[in-house]
């Protein structure tokens, strides 16, 4: 379970310190004192996976569910896999009885700390427009964006990739980075601080 995170070590898969899997790990040893041990130098996702297939390390700290959903979905039917934490701002209706990380804040600051560090988690992989682009264009590529993610053809496609489609509008990625921005020193320079890896 999540809770024995903190008593019991975890070796977990890494891909190098600006990577996912060491990022994540790192901010859940440093900022919640959770016992990751991190093998770094997969040279990739693919790579750390295998190295878990094969019993060479014991987990990932940060894998996408959409990514274990549609490419791993038979490792969590038949139990090869145990889904121990939800990193991000919002929980997985699928996963119910897994805790999300920000339950596991013991302070206001932790929280605000996790909720930045992880704010990329909920909006994923963003599109941008400058900011001069004027209203009526920014609309109308807003709604063009989510038509194209409802469309059937378009997701019938992406299935058949083998990819998860969960978009977000625009105007809920642009809250989420102006909660992100507007964030007090204090909690940058804690989240800063557990993002450095620890030897």
């Amino acid at each position: 379970t999540a809770q024995d995170l903190f008593s019991q070590e975890l070796l977990v898969g890494g891909t190098g310190a600006a990577g996912d899997f060491e990022i994540t790990a790192n901010v859940l040893r440093n900022l919640l004192g959770m016992k990751y041990r991190i093998i770094s130098g997969y040279p990739g996702s693919h790579e750390a996976l295998l190295a878990m297939e094969r019993s060479e390390i014991q987990g990932l700290a940060d894998y996408a569910w959409g990514s274990v959903r549609s490419q791993q979905a038979d490792w969590v039917k038949n139990g090869t896999i145990r889904i121990l934490l939800q990193i991000g701002l919002d929980k997985e209706p699928d996963l119910p009885g897994v805790p999300s990380v920000l339950e596991l804040a013991k302070t206001p600051e932790q929280r605000q700390a996790l909720e930045l560090i992880f704010a990329s988690k909920t909006i994923g992989r963003p599109f941008a427009a400058p900011q001069e682009t004027p209203a009526d264009r920014l609309t109308a590529l807003r709604a063009a964006f989510m038509q194209t993610a409802q469309d059937p053809k378009f997701l019938a496609d992406a299935q058949k990739a083998g990819l998860d489609v969960d978009a977000m509008t625009g105007e809920a990625v642009e809250q989420v980075l102006r909660k992100a921005f507007a964030a007090p020193q204090a909690v940058i320079d804690t989240a800063a601080k557990a993002m450095i890896p620890r030897t």
